[in-house]
C-alpha cells in the first residue's frame, strides 16, 4: 500500500508515515479525558496540554483525520449512523477508531459528545469556554473556520490530492452537522444547547468547566496529576 507521505505529503509528529486501518485496531489504553468544548475555545492548547500531562494520544480536530487519512472513512460511517440512521456505530467501533487515545478534543469528536460520554462513562469531561467571550470567539470563527468552509476553491483540492479533499470534506461535514447547517445563524443557540446537554449527561464531580487562560493549576487539580515544569501551551485558538 502506498504510504501516507507518498499520497498526501503528510507525516505524523514523529516523522513517521501513518496509514492505519482503524477497523483492524482495538483499545490499548483507557479513555480518560473527553474535552468537549467547541472549536477555537482552546481545544488546540488542550490537546498539547493533555499530552504533556501524559494523556497520550489526544485526538484533535482536523489534525486527527489529517494525520491518518483512513480515519475519514470511519468518521463518515459514524456520521451516517448519527445523522442518517445508516449502519451501526457502537463501542466496538469507537474503540477501533479512538483506541490509541486517552483523550479527545474538538470536532469531529465533539459532534459525538453524547455517544462518547455514554461509551466512556468513567472518563472525566472538560468543557472549554472562549477565553475572550462569545462575541470575540464568534468573530474569530467566522474569520477562520467559516471562511475556509466557504472558500470556493475547496472543491479544487480533489484535483490535486484526493486524501486532502476527503479530510477537509469530512471535517466540514462534522462542522455543518454540529452547527445545524449555519454557524453564523445558530452559533449561540447551539453553544448554549451543547453546554446544557453536557451538564445534563455528566455528574458534577466528573465535569470541569475551564478557560485555558487559567493555566495548569486548576486543570491538574481536576485531573489529579502533578504540575508540569513547562509553560501552559498556546495553540491556534483566539
Amino acid at each position: 500500500m502506498a504510504t501516507l507521505k507518498a499520497i498526501t505529503g503528510l507525516i505524523d509528529e514523529n516523522g513517521n508515515d501513518t496509514y492505519i486501518d482503524r477497523t483492524q485496531c482495538h483499545r490499548d489504553r483507557p479513555m480518560e479525558v473527553l474535552c468537549l468544548g467547541p472549536g477555537r475555545t482552546g481545544t488546540d492548547s488542550m490537546r498539547v496540554a493533555l499530552k504533556i500531562l501524559g494523556f497520550d494520544d489526544c485526538y484533535h480536530g482536523y489534525s486527527g483525520v489529517a494525520e491518518n487519512p483512513p480515519d475519514n472513512y470511519m468518521w463518515n460511517r459514524a456520521m451516517d449512523y448519527k445523522l442518517l440512521g445508516k449502519g451501526t456505530f457502537g463501542k466496538q467501533e469507537w474503540d477501533q477508531l479512538l483506541g490509541h487515545c486517552r483523550a479527545v478534543s474538538d470536532l469531529p469528536c465533539v459532534l459525538f459528545s453524547k455517544e462518547l460520554i455514554e461509551t466512556y462513562p468513567e472518563a472525566k469531561v472538560i468543557l472549554t469556554y472562549p477565553p475572550k467571550g462569545f462575541d470575540r470567539w464568534h468573530e474569530s470563527c467566522c474569520n477562520t473556520i467559516v471562511a475556509l468552509r466557504d472558500d470556493i476553491t475547496r472543491d479544487a483540492w480533489g484535483l490535486v490530492n484526493h486524501e486532502s479533499k476527503l479530510t477537509r470534506d469530512t471535517f466540514f461535514r462534522s462542522f455543518d452537522a454540529f452547527w445545524r447547517g449555519d454557524f453564523k445563524k445558530h452559533a449561540r443557540e447551539v453553544f448554549d444547547d451543547h453546554v446544557a446537554e453536557i451538564k445534563a449527561l455528566v455528574p458534577p464531580e466528573q465535569l470541569f468547566e475551564y478557560d485555558v487562560t487559567q493555566g495548569w493549576e486548576p486543570l491538574c487539580e481536576f485531573l489529579n496529576v502533578p504540575l508540569p515544569e513547562e509553560e501552559f501551551p498556546s495553540g491556534n485558538d483566539p
